[in-house]
This record gives C-alpha cells, structure tokens and sequence, in this order.
C-alpha cells in the first residue's frame, strides 16, 4: 500500500514561484500516519481504540507532528541548514558541524531519521516533480506540494513513545 504524509520538507521554490497545494486534506495524510502507528500497536487496547474510533486519533497525531516538527526545524535553525541539502555524512566529515551536530543529536535523537526522510522526500520531488497537481485557491487546510512524503519502506513504528492520549 503507497502511503503518502505531510512531512518535514519545507520546499525548495526558486522567486516568484507559486506555491501549489494537492486539494487533499491534512487529515487524511494524519488519519494514514495513525493508521500506521496504532493499527498494530502492540497494545491491544490501543487497537481496539484505534479500530472503533479512527478519527479520535488525528488531532494528537497531528499535535505530536507538529511538535516533531518543530524539533527538526530548530536543529536545522542551529546547523544553519534550511533542510536536507547536506547528507549526514557531509555534516559529519565537516569539523566545523560535526561536534554541534553531535551536540543537537544528543538533544534530539529523531533528527537523523528525519532528515534521511527528507532527502528522500526531496529526492523523490526532484526526480518525479510535481506539474500534474492541482492548485487549489484559499484552501489553508491542504496540503502543499512541498510537503508530501512518500512513506513506502518507512519503519513508523516508535518504541519509545508511550500512547497518545485520546479525546472521548
């Protein structure tokens, strides 16, 4: 199964480009992300939760996204890197960022899978572009182009994350 998600990649526009939008809606993209994390959980109550209200799972999905996020940004923000244009190795081999990036990894252990995410993202936009997609006008709640992922042979099973608390 193809799964595609809101992701981390901010987006390479050259001046004056628009930005286009895919016309599915955020929720769609955190109901799959849910869908991969809680439909196998290991818990069995979590199943059982997720399988008889899908739907309670997006907005905490959706509010740890965010938080991620958020994270990646920052450490970019401190490598002085606006995304995945650098590999791992390159910041690594370079003594001027190998010791912060250290420094930021201990912090936040998630950045290293998440920027391998994003250059695969990146390159996946690079290489099949984006032309066919639909630009829809005023729609605030959907999707940019630039944020789409592709989530095929993603491991989206996190061990140390605890269970999302769900609304009733």
């Amino acid at each position: 199964m193809h799964q595609t998600l809101l992701g981390f990649y901010e987006g390479h526009q050259g001046p004056g480009q628009e930005k286009k939008q895919s016309g599915v809606p955020k929720e769609t993209y955190y109901l799959q992300l849910a869908g991969s994390v809680f439909a196998n959980d290991k818990d069995p109550e979590m199943r059982l939760l997720f399988q008889q209200n899908p739907k309670a799972f997006i907005k905490p999905v959706q509010m740890r996204f965010k938080v991620l996020k958020k994270k990646y940004n920052e450490v970019n923000a401190t490598l002085k890197q606006p995304g995945a244009e650098m590999t791992f190795d390159d910041l690594h081999k370079n003594p001027e960022t190998k010791t912060l990036l250290n420094s930021q990894l201990v912090k936040f252990l998630w950045w290293l899978e998440l920027h391998n995410f994003e250059s695969a993202a990146l390159q996946h936009l690079n290489v099949s572009g984006s032309k066919d997609m639909q630009v829809s006008d005023g729609e605030e709640n959907l999707l940019e182009d630039s944020e789409i992922m592709d989530m095929d042979n993603t491991d989206t099973h996190l061990d140390d994350i605890g269970p999302v608390p769900v609304a009733d």
